[in-house]
């Protein structure tokens, strides 16, 4: 009997639990439901992180949106509604717009591209993967199903209850759901086209410019927009005076329509969306000076934008000498880009980034001192540089393009000259030309033109078309050696013969990972493994017993939001196989940036393998 008692009890506890973990299984009905929530959820992290998502999908619904919005300010800890707040606009955009929907569903457990990112708002959970403390706040990694690597939000905790401090990862791009990607494929069908609103066409004849003066910073943000011409006097014009990311900036303006500043985790960077016929004219590249702060900003970026001039001035970081985790300019779905008479310096990454961008002229332009490359440009067309020198940049591959859509690349009478990397071009899906230019001094670990260590495959000579250029000593003998001694017939390198036969390329195997990774072995006893994010650097031996010792100290890992960070160094024992064909590799590293590819032998590759990953 009291077994039976005893039973009984049980089943009554389990479904009394089940109605309260049911109690909350829809969104809150009001701002009212939701402080009272609140007050019992938010006393974990985790309470306060899932709560806020409520209040995004709450917000996503036009019907509950008044009510959301007061939810949302709550769970931010904002003192005015978010609708007000310049550093939040981006995310208030992206909530209003449909078709950035998908990416605050993508956090939901089961939610990916190929089911469209398909999830209940009313009953979700979240996957989070690790906490650690930072400072003041508290870090929690999400799983995210359309992202490479897990997404970071940072909570901090005010009278008992915690709040988000940090959300600027949970509206960043991830992989676009599959009903959209097969919608691009069948854009040449005329059955799939959509109407234009032509109401929203404006004839080019019928926009007028209006010339503004300025000579300092804030007037400077106060005259961008659209249909203008910015004229900025001589001097230095540092942008990050009135950056509201950055602790004790005060009388931060109000940036205008189109115009905001996004969270780069150590400040802000300022981004223009939607900005059209904008002309930004320095006095000239040595007289005006455009400058931020944060490390992990970029200068300017452009998004939605055309008919973008930039022209007579510098731009680049302040104290450029130190390290930098992102770059100068970049253009993103834009059109009509001229750049001209400009400089764009490091610690900036890159000078240029160019993504879906076309009609892009460059020219009497300097890009010089960037720490990991020139440019990128990736699935853009009609991009022409001009009379540009390319000096003093590093330190992996400088010039990057490729990408289905990406055509029309040009370089005509450029100087590429005292650059160090692993290789200057990396050219994949397309051709590009190079004409009447100069190469001089460029220590490239690989020969001009030759190949690429991103997670794209090997590229030869076939795509860069070189006419009538010049080349310094070392680099003709590069080029010579590569014709001569690294291809055979079908245009491919030849296989490695070197005096030790661990020199060269290795993969991690077949296409059954999720990532690949590649270990270059360098026959001046220099090695590098890289792939996905990870990008590692280091020197190896051959011990008596036939094992490779590889001592990896250089060691980086591209944050998602924050850029490549230096993490911690790990040692590699690697071991052939009996037919010599594969190699084992045995590593100490155990954290969190580890790829984790020790579970599979390598094997020789004469080519790079391209990543599934997005």
């Amino acid at each position: 009997m009291k077994k039976q008692m005893f039973v009984g009890l049980l089943v009554i506890i389990a479904l009394f639990m089940a109605l309260l973990a049911g109690a909350y299984a829809e969104l809150p009905r009001d701002f009212q439901d939701f402080k009272a929530r609140y007050d019992k959820e938010a006393r974990t992290p985790e309470g306060a992180v899932h709560l806020y998502f409520e209040a995004v999908f709450c917000y996503l619904d036009e019907g509950t949106r008044p009510e959301a919005s007061k939810m949302l300010r709550y769970a931010l800890h904002q003192s005015a509604p978010i609708e007000n707040t310049g550093t939040l606009r981006r995310f208030v955009e992206r909530m209003k717009d449909e078709s950035y929907h998908y990416i605050f569903r993508s956090f939901a457990v089961g939610a990916t591209p190929e089911n469209n990112y398909d999830m209940s708002p009313d009953d979700f959970e979240l996957e989070y993967i690790s906490k650690s403390k930072q400072g003041s706040d508290t870090q929690l990694l999400i799983h995210n199903g359309g992202a490479d690597s897990p997404r970071s939000v940072r909570v901090r905790q005010y009278d008992g209850l915690w709040y988000m401090s940090s959300n600027s990862n949970t509206y960043v791009d991830v992989r676009p759901p599959k009903q959209a990607t097969d919608a691009k494929r069948a854009a040449h069908d005329a059955d799939q086209d959509v109407k234009k609103d032509e109401n929203k066409e404006i004839a080019s004849e019928t926009i007028k410019e209006t010339a503004i003066k300025v000579s300092n910073s804030r007037e400077f943000l106060a005259a961008l927009g659209s249909d203008r011409v910015i004229e900025m006097a001589g001097g230095v014009y540092n942008l990050s005076e009135w950056d509201p990311y950055i602790e004790g900036n005060s009388g931060v303006p109000e940036p205008a329509d189109g115009i905001s500043w996004e969270d780069v985790y150590d400040g802000g960077e300022l981004v223009l969306r939607g900005i059209n016929n904008l002309t930004i004219r320095g006095a000239g590249r040595e007289d005006t000076l455009l400058l931020v702060g944060p490390r992990y900003a970029r200068v300017l970026v452009f998004e939605k934008c055309s008919g973008i001039v930039i022209e007579h001035l510098t731009m680049g970081h302040k104290d450029g000498n130190s390290d930098c985790s992102d770059g100068v300019l970049s253009f993103e779905n834009s059109s009509q880009i001229t750049v001209t008479g400009a400089g764009m310096f490091g610690c900036g990454t890159e000078g240029l980034q160019l993504r879906n961008t076309k009609d892009v002229k460059v020219t009497n332009s300097v890009i010089y001192k960037c720490t990991f490359n020139i440019m990128t440009v990736a699935d853009s067309k009609n991009v022409a540089f001009e009379n540009c020198v390319f000096r003093d940049n590093g330190e992996y591959t400088l010039v990057i393009v490729y990408g289905a859509e990406t055509r029309d690349v040009s370089f005509a009478n450029c100087e590429f000259t005292g650059n160090r990397g692993v290789s200057m071009f990396s050219v994949m899906n397309t051709n590009i030309s190079v004409s009447n230019s100069i190469f001089k001094d460029n220590f490239m670990e690989v020969p001009i033109g030759a190949s690429d260590v991103e997670e794209m495959p090997i590229e030869y000579m076939s795509n860069v078309e070189f006419i009538n250029c010049v080349f310094s000593d070392g680099d003709t003998d590069a080029l010579r050696e590569l014709e001569e001694a690294s291809r055979n017939e079908s245009g491919k390198q030849a296989p490695v013969d070197g005096k030790n036969k661990i020199e060269g390329i290795w993969h991690n195997g077949e296409k059954t990972w999720a990532y690949n990774y590649h270990t270059v072995f360098n026959k001046d006893g220099t090695v590098e493994h890289f792939g996905h994010r990870n990008m590692d650097k280091g020197t190896y031996t051959i011990e008596n017993d036939g094992a490779i010792r590889a001592i990896f100290n250089d060691c980086k890992y591209d944050f998602p939001g924050e850029g490549y960070l230096k993490v911690s160094g790990y040692t590699c024992t690697y071991r052939f196989s009996d037919d010599g064909k594969e190699l084992s590799r045995d590593c100490n590293r155990d954290d969190s940036v580890s790829d984790n590819d020790n579970y599979r032998p390598l094997q020789r590759t004469n080519d790079f393998v391209e990543s599934s990953e997005f």
